[in-house]
């Protein structure tokens, strides 16, 4: 088992944030939230590979963002994402709670997939111009975020199931 210790500012006790349960779940939440994503703008008509084509656009040219190449590397780069945000939710929930209930995990989930939302979709992307923030509407973004939230949820069943 994978963890990491961390002190608290404020004088607390050191405390273990199980990384791996955190990568993990965050993997996963960006394959649940992927596999939303990817349905949606099926269904929208834009097209089953639309999100990670945009995603590409962060490192690859328009051009060779819709190639097989462009989708492979925006897929990739979300799960890298997801596996980054995952440890950063882990680290986060260590510090708010000392819980490892999962509807505390699903309820905080939630409201970190939102703050993700909030600070990608309003603040980072735009200051930097992602063509991804610009093509997908609120209505599409604030549900698969708060998809990606729930789905982070499962980090406490992983730190509950690694402890026996």
């Amino acid at each position: 088992m994978t963890t990491l210790a961390l002190t608290r500012t404020h004088g607390h006790a050191l405390r273990d944030v199980h990384v791996w349960a955190g990568a993990a779940s965050g993997v996963i939440a960006s394959l649940v939230m992927g596999m939303a994503v990817m349905g949606a703008t099926w269904a929208q008509g834009d097209g089953l590979f639309f999100v990670p084509e945009k995603i590409a656009t962060l490192v690859l040219s328009d051009a060779s963002a819709a190639t097989a190449l462009g989708i492979t590397a925006g897929l990739g780069i979300h799960m890298v994402l997801g596996a980054v945000f995952g440890v950063f939710f882990a680290v986060s929930y260590t510090r708010l709670t000392s819980s490892y209930l999962v509807s505390t995990a699903v309820a905080l989930g939630v409201l970190f997939g939102l703050g993700l939302w909030i600070a990608n979709f309003l603040i980072i992307g735009p200051a930097v111009g992602a063509q991804l923030t610009a093509s997908v509407g609120p209505e599409l973004a604030i549900p698969t975020h708060i998809i990606f939230g729930f789905a982070l949820g499962i980090y406490a069943r992983l730190v509950k199931n690694s402890e026996g």
